[in-house]
């Protein structure tokens, strides 16, 4: 089942972000597992654009490893011990109450940007390692918490899709 949230971002940007609600954790992990070793040989090589910093094969394996191993993980199940799930990916914060949606991100964008924006510094890895991790992370399925701020607009099924369409 798809969800498509239109909320706001921690940097006060208007944000889309399409769901895909039908698959679970267990099965996102499983899925980043089996593609993991193909990225391997894209990754050797790879440089950092603000330091240079270049992923080797040792870090390249390390970094596919990391992904298998979290696949295999079995304590990890991917809910928070702060929240408690209500159903259809929404999970909400045991004291707080502040609501999220969880699930395997297919799309996101930014609608309309904040008025106000603090630029960021450029910062490099620190290593090979440490880019690789992040460069195998940017090629895979992404698990994705949205935050429901107040005002929220919610679409499920097939309008969460026609209507992403005619945000882009």
């Amino acid at each position: 089942m798809f969800s498509l949230i239109i909320t706001t971002n921690s940097q006060n940007d208007k944000i889309a972000v399409l769901f895909d609600l039908s698959v679970d954790y267990a099965a996102h992990k499983a899925e980043c597992a089996a593609l993991a070793p193909s990225l391997e040989a894209s990754l050797v090589g790879k440089a950092d654009k603000v330091n240079g910093k270049t992923v080797s094969a040792e870090d390249a394996a390390a970094a596919v490893a990391k992904v298998v191993a979290a696949a295999n993980n079995e304590a990890d199940t991917g809910a928070a011990r702060w929240a408690t799930s209500v159903g259809n990916g929404i999970i909400v914060h045991n004291t707080k109450g502040t609501e999220y949606l969880q699930g395997r991100a297919i799309a996101s964008i930014v609608i309309e940007e904040a008025a106000e924006k603090k630029e960021k510094k450029a910062r490099g890895s620190r290593s090979g390692a440490t880019l690789a991790n992040k460069l195998i992370a940017s090629m895979l399925p992404k698990w994705k918490m949205t935050k429901l701020e107040a005002g929220y607009i919610r679409f499920n099924g097939q309008a969460a899709v026609e209507n992403f369409e005619a945000l882009k």
